[in-house]
């Protein structure tokens, strides 16, 4: 206990009847001290040190323990006083310095007649004070006769106890602003750290992932942030001492009580057994309660319950701690996991310690308070690692799950495959079949018009032929076993076997074909199997969404000596639905296909959208064939 308190063996000297006698201490060798015993005390009086001059003391004084409330000292717990300490020393002209730290609710400390310190405006009503309450550090230099006085001026109109509540303490000047500027940079760090991990958790709970425990978490160390900004030596109190009292205290006092129904929230959500979830329930709400009237009640009203509250906190977290190691004695890990509900435990085990160490050794030593900083780290970094183990595990799932995406896609790749090939022969059958009986001259009516179902069925045949190779050619695209042969090849030759393919097509929808690729340019350096599926693949679009009019191929070749294939319609566009070709998943696997295709072979594929009102249009680029190989 002597370490969870952070006090030392060593006992200090004790006033006796307002003197204290310190000539046999060495605050090189003893270090600081702590100024406890009986002070002389004034209740219902704010006497300055020129009021006990002539060795006289004031009358109506009498003798207090220091630390300890004043309430029935001849002042109730609303009121003022003042406090006087005689300390003899060896005599010095050092630089000493005496470390105050929580006096309610307002204080002047005098030290040898000089005001060296001052919290808040200490008076004798409530309309002449104003509250403070913040620890402060101040030096002064010791006097060569050894003698000092401290005399301190304590007002409280808002608690309901005032007085010195917890030491004094007095020491050298080095030692003493060194404990407390360690303080403030342990503090700033845990400020810091838990405002950076409250904006991580809040922005993956807002940006990537609506898992609420990474909002609650954040949420527990915004108001954690806030809580140690406020306390400890108030650094916010120090830096902003104009901002209202009501205001701040509501900040410090509502971010401290908020932080248990969060984490309860948490616990709540996780755990499934009827019995443990009411009890969550009902001790989260009663703080919630509680602080929802510290937002709507003053100060002064609030407070009056806050003792009791407080001391109910760590009684809470042994509760949450009590049910969650009780579910893993039993082996009910419910959504957890053995290993997750062990850090949850280890964490809010440690913040338990931390509030048991802060309730009962509230006496700001810094051994003490550096205790209560670890605690505060271990959680941090327990709380850390609970929700990583949890999106690790999350992780994990779907790594697994990817895998079976990925075999299942594999599966789906080689059925297509498979299913592709078999097409393929009876496709190609029907085309040879169709083609040879339509060599045949037809001398009869009636032999005519069979060659023209002749003719749809060789192009039906061809455009299922063409999605069948388009299904082959994506497999190996994504296998990366394509194969290309680059050549010469007559783009004006290609676009008119397109035309005879998707002649009936275009009868049947009133759309004229027009093949204006000139000689100039004409011949493009590819693979004519492929080009041929691509220009299939984007004539087959354009037909499809053109509705009477014309669809017409150009050409052009331009500076970086490439040519310029454009398909455009200029008929009325289908009016845009489910199937509107500005959905890239419409274009399907026939567009994607020929992007591709065409970016391996050198050029670009680019194309319109005909959602607003003009016909499709697609422009294609491919390198030209030289010249000097055409000659």
């Amino acid at each position: 206990m002597q370490l969870l308190a952070g006090r030392s063996e060593k006992e200090f000297p004790r006033a006796v009847r307002g003197a204290l006698d310190l000539s046999a201490w060495d605050f090189h060798r003893d270090g600081k001290v702590e100024l406890n015993g009986e002070w002389e005390f004034y209740p219902n009086r704010l006497l300055a040190p020129e009021d006990f001059r002539g060795g006289v003391a004031p009358e109506a004084g009498r003798y207090i323990q220091v630390p300890s409330k004043w309430n029935g000292e001849g002042v109730g717990a609303r009121g003022a006083g003042t406090y006087r300490l005689k300390v003899r020393l060896n005599p010095t002209e050092e630089l000493l310095a005496i470390q105050k730290t929580i006096v309610r609710f307002s204080d002047k400390l005098f030290v040898n007649g000089e005001l060296v310190g001052q919290a808040g405006e200490p008076g004798l009503s409530r309309s002449e004070y104003r509250p403070g309450n913040y620890p402060y550090t101040v030096s002064f230099k010791g006097a060569p006769s050894g003698e000092m006085e401290i005399v301190l001026q304590a007002a409280n109109f808002e608690y309901r106890s005032g007085g010195i509540v917890v030491p004094i303490r007095l020491g050298l000047s080095k030692e003493l602003l060194l404990t407390k500027q360690a303080q403030i940079a342990l503090e700033w760090a845990g400020v810091i750290v838990m405002s950076v991990f409250a904006l991580v958790y809040i922005s993956l709970y807002l940006l990537f992932n609506r898992y609420s425990g990474f909002m609650i978490y954040g949420l527990f160390f915004l108001f954690f942030a806030i809580t140690v900004f406020f306390n400890g030596e108030r650094t916010f109190m120090q830096l902003f001492p104009d901002v209202p009292f009501e205001l701040t205290w509501k900040i410090k006092d509502f971010s401290m009580f908020i932080i248990y129904p969060i984490l309860c929230v948490y616990v709540y959500q996780q755990v499934r057994t009827r019995g443990s979830r009411r009890l969550i329930l009902i001790s989260g709400s009663l703080m919630a309660a509680y602080s929802v009237c510290i937002l709507v009640l003053p100060y002064r009203v609030y407070a009056l319950a806050m003792g009791e509250i407080f001391a109910a906190i760590p009684l809470e977290f042994v509760l949450l701690v009590g049910l969650l190691v009780r579910a893993y004695l039993k082996g009910d890990y419910d959504v957890f996991g053995k290993r997750e509900l062990q850090l949850l435990i280890a964490s809010f085990l440690s913040i338990t310690l931390f509030l048991v160490n802060t309730f009962l050794y509230n006496d700001f030593d810094f051994v003490s308070q550096a205790l209560s900083d670890l605690l505060v780290i271990v959680f941090i970094m327990l709380s850390v690692m609970t929700l990583v183990n949890r999106y690790f595990q999350t992780y994990r799932s779907m790594e697994d799950l990817t895998r079976k995406l990925q075999a299942a896609d594999q599966m789906k790749d080689e059925f297509l495959l498979r299913a592709s090939h078999e097409l393929n022969t009876p496709l190609h059958g029907i085309l040879n079949l169709s083609q040879a009986a339509i060599d045949e001259s037809a001398r009869t009516s009636a032999s005519r018009r069979i060659q023209e179902k002749l003719r749809l069925i060789r192009n039906t045949a061809y455009r299922m032929a063409n999605i069948v190779g388009d299904v082959v050619d994506l497999t190996k695209l994504k296998d990366g076993r394509l194969d290309l042969a680059l050549a010469r090849v007559d783009a004006r030759t290609c676009a008119s076997v397109l035309f005879e393919v998707y002649g009936f097509l275009a009868k049947e929808k009133e759309i004229a074909l027009l093949n204006r690729i000139g000689d100039e340019a004409r011949y493009v350096r590819t693979d004519q199997k492929r080009f041929m599926q691509v220009l299939t693949n984007l004539f087959d679009q354009i037909v499809r969404h053109t509705e009477r009019g014309g669809v017409s191929i150009v050409s052009r070749r331009t500076e970086e000596d490439a040519i310029v294939l454009r398909i455009e319609a200029s008929g009325q566009p289908r009016e845009p639905g489910a199937d509107s070709p500005s959905d890239p998943v419409v274009f399907g696997i026939g567009l994607s296909v020929a992007k591709e295709l065409i970016q391996r072979m050198g050029g670009s594929l680019e194309w319109s959208d005909p959602a607003a009102g003009a016909g499709m249009s697609f422009e294609l680029t491919l390198p030209a064939w030289p010249e000097a190989a055409e000659e």
